[in-house]
């Protein structure tokens, strides 16, 4: 299994300075891989991935033409064995304001990084308002 969640605090005061990435992972059992977008009021928000099975985190800035919040996409290449990733399961969350040409601008950036990955699989989840 996998899940991807956006707008996750890390030891912010508005969720009681809770690690929720850690508690995400503790009470499911499960790995995971946690990517702050910006610092939130001496803590850290962004987006998290529970996964079942180990996998290697990257993320990249997305690009942000009109100067809003900034976010970022996490991949996670799972993988069942040592020699072959089984797919890529990436999460973002786009920008919320109404021009939507910033929102276009991220899913092409995001386009344009995972094709270096040719016919592996990716489940793509996120908040794409």
């Amino acid at each position: 299994g996998v899940v991807g969640l956006q707008e996750v605090d890390l030891n912010v005061p508005r969720s009681k300075n809770i690690d929720q990435p850690a508690e995400f992972w503790k009470q499911t059992g499960m790995f995971g891989s946690f990517i702050n977008s910006i610092e939130l009021n001496g803590g850290l928000y962004g987006n998290a991935n529970l996964i079942r099975w180990m996998c290697v985190t990257q993320s990249k800035l997305l690009p942000n033409p009109d100067d809003g919040e900034r976010r970022r996409v996490i991949k996670d290449e799972i993988k069942f064995t040592k020699q072959h990733s089984a797919f890529y399961f990436l999460n973002t969350h786009f920008d919320h304001r109404p021009k939507e040409d910033t929102r276009l601008t991220s899913a092409k950036f995001i386009n344009e990084w995972t094709k270096q990955h040719g016919d592996t699989p990716m489940i793509m989840v996120g908040d794409f308002n």
